[in-house]
Order: structure tokens, then C-alpha cells, then sequence
């Protein structure tokens, strides 16, 4: 078995009568260590296998350095080789490259061991690193410290030998977050899309805060609108039960993405995160349909810069905006530093992201950030709603037209615009389709 696995396997043999058969194996990137104590040399491994089976049987799992699982069956450590293998793993750990769920359960796991359970105080609710620790700790509630080394040294082994998923690199909500996940899509918890024959996609935000899962929802939401042949315009709002449109961020599910261990290697994960969220919010953005928000009670963090990737903003008179990361620590990084100055001006977006005040639905609109206010919640979603449906009614070309050119100011001079449009109409303006509604406008103006 040893010259199969291409392993060196080292055996020591303990001839007293009494002691129970055990056997402790710590795996190494390159090679098995492997202890056991008999009643007799007759257990001696023979060459062409390891002979296991006369031992009381618990499977331990463990993975050769090819990736090749196996299971050796034993009985446990003796207290002496147990803090061995457990202090060799303590000294061979790495956690270089490895997911923060993983560095985690290796806290926890060495705290149980060394310290026993946790007696320690909760941390504050804002502090999400010491928060996870402390709840991947105290998850060990009842686990011995004798089982805590095993497990320990049994982890450190897989973890060195790469198997398993300890080795990803992804950060957990990452492979959820991608704005074409079709899994996302489905999920109608978070958020629902209908479309009207009226031309009106409309995006419900069914979840008040946004999971890390909730970006690349909102990204499949706009994509199924978009390949929709009757869409012609999407409406953002809030869940059909819901009161508020979002509360931001679900800063518990988003910790553990978040925190920052002692132990943190590169930040790549981290970074393709923050950008697959801010994807999901571009999509609104980068869509040619028009995106209309429409937003009563709360619009906070996430949801404010959602709304600030809109083409237009509307809300009723109780609706409150906030850009919050700022009290948490963080830096603004889903759009709002970069979208909010041209709609609200350089010192009213510098109050939102400095300050973390609350705007109101009236200074929100003599700021420019939105469009209209109504006076409640119905009459805000009729409005919205007739609005949408009015511009479903205009020609899709030229609306589509209006929004790239925008987009294209954005990053050019007012000469070079002036230019962009000139060329555009020159290219695509349907004179025919112009000459019909101008002729249907002076009937109109004659009754």
C-alpha cells in the first residue's frame, strides 16, 4: 500500500499488553507519518498492505498527497502522541490563499484545544470580525479539548495536502454574486420580475436588505427584462409587502466577506467581490432600457447607490436616503462616491458619504436626487407606474439613444457631446417615423 500511495509510512512499535491498540497518522504535503502501538509484532504492516483491520474501528478521514481519499481505522491518541501531532500542526500551519470559513474553523478549533470553551463576552454587533470569531468558537460549545486536537491536526493535514475546498481561494458569496446566475434569478425571496404587455418590466425588491446573493439577482433581474422583446422600460421598487425600499447591506451575512483575521493573505477574493456587487448594481446603468427607482421609507447604503445608477428617482414624503458606511468604517465602493456628485453636487454628496445622515424626501429633491415626491407609498407606485407606462408608449429607439448619449457626456466635453449627438441623429433618427407622430401631434392640436 505504501509503495502505491508513493508515501513513506514510519512505524513505531510499543509491546505492552496493556495499553490499547491506537494509531495517530499526521499527513504531510509529502509524505504519512504514521504511529501505532499493539499488544504484539505480529501487527508489523506487511509490505504489500497496511493491516488495519484487527484494530477497534473509527474512521478517521484523510487525503493522500495526490488528492486520493482513504480512511484509517482507529481507536484514538494516546494523550503523549496527541499534543504532538498537535503542536507539529500548530508549527506546519498555513493560511496563505485559504477562504475566510476555513480560517475560522482553524481559530476555533486551536482556541478549543489550548483554552476550552469560550467564556468570553459577545462582541458589539459592528464589530464583524470579533463577532464571527467569537460564534466559530463558541459553535464548539461541548467539543473536549482532546477531540478539538484531532480535528485541529486532522484539518492543518488537509489543508497542507490541498484537498478539499479549504484551498479555494473564493470568497463564499462570491460564486453567487455574479450578475448572470440564473440560480439568483430564481430566487424570488430576494427579488421578482414581471413584465407587463404594457412594455414595463418591473423589478420587485422582495428582501429589505441585500445578502451578498442580492447583486447578482438584481444584475439577472435587469438581463431577463432586457431579453424580454416586450420590455421597453424597468421600474425598481419596493417588495409587495414591503414599506421601504432596502436597508442597505445585510452586514451579518456579509461579515464573514468582510472581517479582516490576523491571518489574511492576499485580499484578491475581497476585490473580486466588491466588484462582482458593484456589477450587480451597473447593471441598471449600463441597461438601454430607462430604469426608473421609485422609493418610500428607507434607502440606505447599497440601496441609495442602486438608485443613483437609475435614470430617474422618484419617492413619497416619508422616504429617508443614507449613505452609512461611513460610520462602519468603509469606504462608499458601490457607486455612490462616483455616481451622487453629478446628480447632487460635489458638497451634497460629500455630506452623505462623511456624515452618514439621513436626507429626507424634500431636501432629497431640492438636492436633485430625485424627481418628484408623493404624498404616500400608493399613490408614489401609481405614479411610478404611469410614468413607466407613458414612456413605454415613446419610440424605444430614441430612448435608447437618449440614455447613451448621457452616458457618453459623462466622460467627454460638452463639444465633444454636442458632436456624439449630431452623429448620432445623423445615423439613426427614423425621419419617417418623426413625420408620423409630428402629423398625429397637429391633429391633436386642430381638435
Amino acid at each position: 500500500a505504501a509503495s502505491r500511495l508513493r508515501t513513506t509510512v514510519k512505524v513505531r512499535l510499543c509491546t505492552s499488553t496493556r495499553a490499547p491498540a491506537c494509531l495517530s497518522v499526521v499527513m504531510y504535503t509529502r509524505s504519512v507519518s504514521t504511529l501505532f502501538a499493539g499488544s504484539s509484532r505480529s501487527l508489523i504492516a506487511q509490505r504489500s498492505a497496511l493491516q488495519l483491520s484487527r484494530f477497534p474501528r473509527r474512521n478517521l478521514p484523510l487525503r493522500t498527497p495526490s488528492g486520493s481519499a482513504f480512511a484509517v481505522q482507529a481507536r484514538g491518541f494516546s494523550s503523549k502522541t496527541k499534543e504532538d501531532a498537535f503542536q507539529d500542526a500548530v508549527k506546519r500551519a498555513t493560511i496563505d490563499g485559504l477562504d475566510n470559513a476555513t480560517k475560522l474553523q482553524i481559530y476555533a478549533l486551536y482556541k478549543q484545544a489550548t483554552e476550552g470553551e469560550c467564556n468570553k463576552p459577545k462582541p458589539g454587533m459592528m464589530d464583524f470580525k470579533g463577532k464571527a470569531m467569537w460564534d466559530a468558537w463558541t459553535g464548539l460549545k461541548g467539543m473536549p479539548k482532546a477531540d478539538a486536537m484531532a480535528k485541529y491536526v486532522v484539518l492543518i493535514d488537509s489543508v497542507s495536502a490541498g484537498g478539499g475546498a479549504s484551498a479555494q481561494t473564493s470568497a463564499p458569496a462570491s460564486s453567487s454574486s455574479s450578475s448572470s446566475s440564473p440560480a439568483a434569478a430564481l430566487d424570488e425571496s430576494l427579488i421578482k420580475m414581471e413584465v407587463a404587455d404594457s412594455g414595463v418590466a418591473t423589478i420587485f425588491l422582495e428582501s429589505l436588505t441585500c445578502p451578498p446573493e442580492w447583486f447578482g439577482a438584481l444584475g439577472a433581474a435587469v438581463h431577463a427584462a432586457e431579453a424580454d422583446p416586450r420590455t421597453r422600460v424597468i421600474l425598481v421598487r419596493p417588495g409587495k409587502d414591503n414599506k421601504h425600499l432596502t436597508y442597505g447591506l445585510d452586514l451579518m451575512k456579509a461579515a464573514p466577506a468582510l472581517m479582516n483575521l490576523p491571518m489574511q493573505g492576499p485580499r484578491k477574493s475581497l476585490h473580486k467581490l466588491i466588484r462582482d456587487w458593484q456589477d450587480g448594481l451597473s447593471s441598471l446603468e449600463r441597461s438601454p432600457k430607462p430604469v426608473i427607482v421609485a422609493v418610500s421609507g428607507w434607502c440606505i447604503g447599497a440601496g441609495l447607490e442602486m438608485a443613483a445608477a437609475a435614470d430617474i428617482r422618484i419617492c413619497s414624503a416619508d422616504a429617508k436616503f443614507s449613505l452609512k458606511e461611513a460610520a462602519l468604517g468603509i469606504v462608499a465602493d458601490l457607486g455612490g462616491l462616483q455616481r451622487l456628485p453629478p446628480i447632487v453636487g460635489q458638497g451634497n454628496a460629500r455630506y452623505f458619504a462623511m456624515t452618514a445622515g439621513d436626507v429626507g424626501a424634500e431636501r432629497a429633491m431640492q438636492m436633485g436626487l430625485v424627481s418628484d415626491v408623493l404624498p404616500d407609498r400608493d399613490s408614489l407606485l401609481k405614479e411610478a407606474s404611469a410614468m413607466a407606462e407613458r414612456m413605454a408608449l415613446m419610440d424605444a429607439d430614441c430612448l435608447r439613444g437618449v440614455k447613451h448619449v448621457m452616458e457618453y457626456n459623462k466622460s467627454h466635453s460638452v463639444d465633444d457631446g454636442l458632436k456624439y449627438v449630431a452623429a448620432w441623429n445623423a445615423s439613426f433618427l427614423d425621419l419617417e417615423s418623426v413625420g408620423g407622430r409630428i402629423a398625429a401631434m397637429q391633429k391633436k392640436v386642430k381638435k
